[in-house]
């Protein structure tokens, strides 16, 4: 008895909303916070959509949507030895409205100050170029161009974000060839770096079906992360590796960096997530390359994941290629 009322206590103190459901999903017990966030017209709607959901995403979190509402659910299966219900399901749902609501006043905000920024960003570029046609020295615009630069790829990565946001991003697939992209890649990432790099590229992976701007832009992100988190007095040393089985295209790129820890590896595709080591950031840069890039794969219906490669941090694409594609480039007849 006095465990049953501890238990009790503690269930009923709980700030998130907690129903102890039977493996039928019939309610059995719930506590005072979901009482209160639940009444049952949303209880019965809540459920439905649950069942139907964690039957085929059993491991994954549901957002459940009711007018002004969100709600964020997470299952867990339990077996109990000493209770009355001895099986079931343990369903935790927590109120993140007021959360949602300031992630998107944030990505609004991100939006309408890069709407604003770019116009004037163009003008004093536009400015500069008047100032050295008039005799003024490039030596004394170059700072201002630089910072300019900088500023116009930080606007141009929140504006991509922002079409993420909206499902309105997109990529323009063709033939194209997979080494030129990479060494324009090489070329553009060495006017700020020096690295070592290795690529290796089978004849069968050499002629794909891609954007070749976005990959460029994918890949460009890709080894300037690899520079920047490499070992302290250390040069860079990147491999890229390509293969094509069937109807998919995998790239694989890794680097001797300082790695990336296990529960970081998908934490980094978030927007503005940034690497820390102790109390400080690692490195600079805003936080949205990886995001960029993940958009970019999964717009060409592939993916990209962090993992590790025989103690190499590996960023691993994948790219699926059309099957009358890859038959015309094996000879074989559709």
């Amino acid at each position: 008895k006095r465990q049953a009322l501890l238990f009790r206590q503690v269930f009923d103190a709980m700030d998130d909303a907690v129903l102890l459901l039977d493996e039928k999903w019939g309610v059995q017990q719930v506590n005072q916070s979901a009482r209160a966030l639940l009444p049952d017209k949303r209880l019965k709607a809540l459920l439905v959509k649950a069942q139907a959901f964690y039957a085929d995403n059993p491991s994954e979190h549901l957002l459940f949507e009711e007018q002004a509402l969100i709600l964020e659910c997470r299952l867990i299966r339990f077996t109990a030895r000493r209770a009355t219900l001895r099986q079931g399901y343990c369903l935790l749902v927590r109120d993140i409205t007021q959360k949602a609501n300031l992630e998107q006043m944030k990505a609004d905000l991100i939006g309408i100050v890069a709407h604003e920024l770019k116009t004037p960003i163009t003008t004093s570029k536009l400015e500069l170029e008047n100032l050295n046609n008039a005799g003024v020295p490039a030596s004394v615009t170059d700072a201002m161009r630089h910072d300019l630069d900088h500023l116009e790829r930080i606007v141009s990565d929140w504006l991509k974000v922002v079409k993420i946001d909206g499902g309105s991003f997109a990529v323009d697939p063709t033939f194209t060839q997979l080494t030129p992209i990479l060494k324009r890649a090489i070329r553009q990432v060495r006017t700020k770096y020096t690295f070592a790099i290795a690529l290796h590229i089978p004849e069968e992976a050499e002629c794909i079906w891609a954007d070749p701007h976005a990959l460029l832009e994918l890949f460009v992100n890709l080894i300037t992360n690899a520079c920047r988190y490499a070992r302290p007095h250390t040069e860079p040393t990147i491999t890229i590796r390509a293969h094509l089985v069937g109807e998919q295209l995998t790239i694989n790129v890794l680097d001797r960096g300082l790695g990336i820890e296990p529960h970081e590896r998908e934490r980094i595709f978030d927007r503005f997530y940034q690497i820390h080591r102790g109390t400080r950031r690692i490195n600079g840069g805003t936080g949205l390359g990886l995001v960029i890039s993940r958009a970019i794969c999964r717009a060409h219906q592939g993916d990209i994941v962090a993992t590790e490669d025989e103690g190499q941090t590996c960023f691993r694409i994948t790219l699926p290629q059309p099957r009358s594609f890859t038959n015309a480039l094996s000879g074989e007849t559709p």
